[in-house]
């Protein structure tokens, strides 16, 4: 089996996310409370660096928007600059363009840059700060898709942007309007020609939305792309409703429907990895047919609480099988750690899909075997009495069945044992 790795990190909001300190004395100098408090950016850095500079290859980084917070666009360009110079974004040596995604967080949009005439002018700050370190990485008005391969296996990464709505005036009816004019109108007289605010008028919203030409792109897309490549969507927002009740105005993306209808009627799988909510989540939404393959939707934590590592597994062939959400979990001394010694395998495809392009002598071993465990050298000796079994090794059958176990078609004992130490057992009638 081989493997790909995406580093998933969620809103950073540069620099609210500094000191682990219950701080509640403020009268004690600063210089004394960051001298002996952990840095959250730093200790979740180092081991994002432990990762990234590790012995397995990580093929993709992903950063679901919220760099900053407030639209501080000053803020926004440290964030960039120092991402780049830890991960080493713009060292071609290292990565290509093509392996790092950025879409625009809610929090990264600059409120008082926003033009009624165009949506898209709040965003060029975003770009430029990108481009300053000599990378266009950032989706903003249009969708940004590229291709990742390694060996035989590829995916294909679409980021999009969901902050078209964020920070656009929503105006009164146009009776309120004129209401609150006659009244600036006598406030005027009152205050000498001062006519007040008239911004009254109007308020700002959050408001997370797609564009529909890139919902219809990405869907046309999707659906071109072959068994062998799995499609992964990054945006800021869910599309789904965040669990923890938001109460505001037009809150959740406006156009969350049609997007989730559509991902759900494509025939491939597709992975959609998003921030915003600051939690760490894993949703499954199916089609009713198992011809279609699931829409699995996962977010990122704030960098405060730490970050996803996603390990897409595929076959020798190249197939998606599935994939993994390991999350990296800051604990209450302030280190960031694994934060779970079983990580728990999702298929990607169905269990008619697999049997589709299993090899026979494996599908036909489960069907003989029983609901008990016996041991690896037991069932490796089933195996070799079926045609067609002889061509494969015992390290070729272990990888067999790590495969039929992804479907749940088998279940392995002792796992974490080299396989000649395993006892396998059928898990389907």
């Amino acid at each position: 089996m081989n493997v790909m790795r995406i580093l998933h990190i969620g809103d950073i909001h540069f620099p609210d996310n500094k000191y682990i300190v219950d701080h509640k004395d403020p009268s004690m100098p600063d210089q004394l409370v960051k001298a002996v408090s952990p840095n959250i950016l730093q200790e979740v850095f180092r081991k994002v660096l432990d990762i990234v500079f590790g012995d397995n290859k990580i093929n993709v980084v992903m950063f679901s928007g919220d760099l900053t917070t407030g639209g501080n666009i000053i803020e926004y360009q440290k964030c960039v600059d120092y991402l780049c110079t830890a991960l080493k974004l713009n060292d071609v040596s290292f990565w290509q363009p093509e392996n790092i995604h950025v879409v625009p967080g809610n929090h990264d949009v600059d409120r008082e840059s926003c033009d009624d005439l165009d949506l898209s002018k709040k965003f060029q700050p975003l770009r430029n700060a990108w481009s300053k370190q000599g990378l266009q990485v950032i989706a903003t008005d249009s969708i940004r898709s590229t291709s990742v391969k390694a060996g035989n296996c590829n995916l294909k990464i679409f980021s999009l942007n969901s902050c078209w709505g964020c920070g656009e005036k929503r105006y009164l009816p146009n009776a309120v309007q004129e209401k609150f004019k006659e009244i600036l109108e006598l406030v005027a007289k009152e205050n000498q020609g001062n006519k007040g605010n008239l911004e009254l008028i109007w308020e700002q919203l959050d408001t997370p939305a797609f564009v529909q030409d890139h919902i219809s792109e990405l869907i046309s897309e999707l659906n071109k792309l072959d068994k062998n490549t799995l499609p992964i969507v990054m945006c800021h927002h869910n599309i789904l409703p965040q669990a923890v009740p938001r109460i505001a105005v037009y809150t959740e993306l406006i156009n969350a429907g049609i997007v989730r209808t559509r991902l759900v009627n494509v025939k491939h799988p597709v992975l959609l990895c998003h921030g915003h909510i600051h939690e760490n989540v894993v949703e499954i939404v199916r089609h009713t047919s198992s011809e279609f393959g699931p829409l699995l939707i996962t977010s990122a934590p704030d960098v405060a609480k730490g970050f996803n590592l996603i390990e897409v597994v595929f076959t020798d062939d190249g197939f998606p099988m599935g994939c993994k959400i390991i999350p990296y979990l800051r604990s209450s001394d302030g280190e960031v750690r694994l934060a779970s010694n079983k990580i728990e395998p999702i298929p990607l495809h169905s269990v008619s899909a697999y049997l589709a392009i299993a090899k026979e002598p494996i599908v036909e071993l489960i069907r003989k075997l029983k609901p008990d465990y016996i041991r690896f050298h037991e069932v490796y000796e089933k195996f070799k009495k079926i045609q067609g079994a002889q061509e494969f090794n015992e390290v070729q059958f272990s990888e067999l069945l790590e495969e039929a176990e992804w479907f749940g078609l088998v279940k392995i004992a002792s796992r974490e044992e080299q396989f000649k130490h395993w006892q396998v057992m059928r898990q389907l009638p």
